[in-house]
């Protein structure tokens, strides 16, 4: 069994229980690790590869990732209750990959079968010489020629039609999110970065939202890009203690003294009502001290502190 050009992409992937969990241990780049998976094991021949520390590292680079972060992704994605992916008798494949291209393959087999009876029709007899060949008279091997090319053609215009149905969103369209714009010096950093990678605008939006995620959780975005760039990094760097913002001290007189804080609403003015009780800044000291949150910063703080959110 050969591999193939493609596999079906469910519009609901991201709300899989599989990938939900893949995501809550390494972020985004699980998402991204799970899919160019799929890409590798789907053109691999009868879609699996051989599995061992060489294969773990080859894999790695191609995918542009540390080796760690590569074998520590797999060893989830292959838990017995996760089942993203299998490894058995030193190969590595999918069973939900499998289950998708079985259909693909016994298409192939009907088309082959199909083919192979027509070859095996007698030809009708004809005196006319301008008649055009039947597909019986064409020889065996462009007979194949000809299905290959057909397949190709309805393959490309599926794939042309596609395109206009979604077109690639130009790399500029990507905007900076504010909460990150306002940090002093990161614009820079931020320029670094794509200059030395040159990532996809896929890749763009989630680097920077997965940096938000950072940010509220008390990491400084310009510390984990720099990082990234100095030590030529693929992806993005883990961050550490650290690359932390640093602790502040606050008066406890000061801080009963004031109760609530503004928020900027998205649909312009300000909120002065939101209580500090209701925030858990234990993760973001580095807002506390704000007199006014940007509405990013406000729904970071709700996101990242839900159980302690009002």
């Amino acid at each position: 069994m050969t591999g193939a050009e493609w596999f079906k992409h469910d519009a609901d992937m991201s709300a899989d229980e599989k990938v939900i969990y893949l995501e809550s241990q390494f972020g985004l780049i699980g998402y991204a690790l799970f899919n160019k998976m799929l890409e590798a094991l789907t053109r691999a021949q009868g879609n699996r590869i051989t599995w061992n520390e060489i294969q773990c590292g080859i894999y790695a680079r191609k995918f542009g990732c540390e080796v760690g972060t590569f074998r520590d992704f797999i060893l989830e994605a292959t838990r017995p209750e996760i089942a993203a992916f299998v490894v058995e008798d030193g190969m590595l494949f999918s069973p939900g990959l499998h289950k998708r291209l079985t259909k693909l393959y016994e298409r192939r087999e009907r088309e082959a079968e199909r083919i192979a009876r027509k070859r095996k029709q007698p030809q009708l007899a004809t005196t006319d010489d301008d008649v055009a060949p039947t597909f019986q008279q064409i020889p065996p091997m462009l007979n194949n020629v000809a299905a290959t090319e057909a397949q190709s053609r309805v393959e490309q215009s599926t794939v042309e039609e596609s395109r206009k149905t979604h077109p690639p969103t130009p790399a500029n369209t990507v905007e900076m999110p504010e909460t990150l714009k306002a940090l002093k010096g990161f614009a820079q950093e931020w320029e670094k970065w794509e200059n030395a990678r040159k990532p996809s605008t896929g890749a763009v939006r989630a680097q920077l939202e997965t940096l938000q995620e950072h940010f509220a959780n008390g990491y400084d975005p310009r510390k984990i890009v720099k990082f990234s760039v100095e030590a030529d990094f693929r992806a993005l760097a883990r961050p550490t203690d650290d690359m932390k913002f640093p602790a502040r001290a606050f008066s406890p007189s000061n801080q009963q003294q004031r109760h609530y804080v503004a928020v900027e609403m998205p649909q312009g003015g300000v909120n002065p009502t939101i209580r500090l009780d209701s925030l858990d800044f234990s993760r973001a000291e580095h807002l506390r001290e704000k007199a006014l949150l940007t509405y990013d910063e406000y729904q970071l703080l709700k996101k990242t502190n839900a159980p302690n959110t009002s």
